[in-house]
């Protein structure tokens, strides 16, 4: 790969990288506007579906 191919692919890749952080950040926006709704949680299904979720990167992380 050139060095004009290689920058050129450097800046796509930060051009859908900060797509993606508006989007997430409009999201956020229209999120934090809406009324709040309590319900009950439980924590430790909440931590087992973030735990899968972290599954599926590049990470080595035990868990305990």
């Amino acid at each position: 790969m050139s060095k004009g191919s290689n920058t050129l692919a450097i800046v796509g890749e930060a051009s859908r990288q900060m797509a993606r952080l508006i989007d997430d950040l409009l999201h956020l926006s229209r999120v934090t506007r809406s009324e709040l709704r309590r319900r009950p949680v439980l924590l430790s299904d909440l931590a087992g579906q973030i735990i899968a979720g972290c599954g599926n990167s590049n990470r080595n992380a035990r868990w305990r």
